[in-house]
């Protein structure tokens, strides 16, 4: 399995932005120079099965409006853990969202996979994520633009008559520390499904 270089992600974490769940998906302006405009792009979804996967989490409950620093809070504290107990992340970042809500808390686990377990202080959790099925879809683009991202997930799941069955995962593939520019960043993000 890949090696991730940990100091760089502990770096690109501090830099991960807000993630905004709602529809960035614009028509560029034509008569603009402006060419920060968001594209719209077709999103490819693909069902499939995800490994188990060991983990080093922090779950949390927060107001849906902090989670960007909350985020900026518990990645640090993981991978302090993770370097004390001189562990092997064996993947990228990630989140897992149990509960969302626009204008109130949303409980949410930040997590990295790690190729064994740890005794860290604190509110720091070594997990088993079973093997699971999932809709899934890669974005390319900046966090704030994975809104739409969401909702073709959704209306393909609806389509197919499927049933949620867990956490929303965001997998960050890309570290802004080496890829400085947000329209390149990469994340997987999951449904799990029946």
């Amino acid at each position: 399995m890949k090696k991730f270089n940990i100091f760089a992600t502990t770096l690109a974490l501090f830099l991960i932005q807000p993630v905004v769940f709602g529809n960035n998906c614009q028509k560029p302006n034509m008569n603009s120079k402006d060419d920060t405009t968001k594209k719209c792009t077709e999103v490819n979804i693909e069902i499939k099965v995800i490994e188990a996967t060991k983990a080093l989490i922090i779950r949390v409950t927060t107001p849906t409006n902090e989670i960007s620093a909350k985020m900026g809070e518990l990645y640090p504290k993981l991978m302090s853990c993770i370097l004390d107990n001189e562990i092997e992340m064996t993947g990228p970042p990630f989140t897992r969202y149990h509960s969302w809500d626009p204008e109130g808390d949303t409980e949410f686990e930040a997590g990295v996979p790690v190729d064994t377990g740890a005794e860290c202080e604190g509110d720091i959790e070594f997990v088993e994520l079973p093997a699971c099925k999932v809709v899934a879809a890669l974005h390319t683009g900046p966090y704030e633009s994975l809104g739409p991202v969401y909702e073709a997930i959704q209306k393909y799941i609806d389509e197919k008559g499927l049933k949620i069955s867990g956490a929303v995962w965001e997998v960050y593939l890309t570290d802004p520390n080496a890829e400085p520019d947000p329209n390149k960043y990469q994340t997987q993000i999951y449904f799990p499904v029946e």
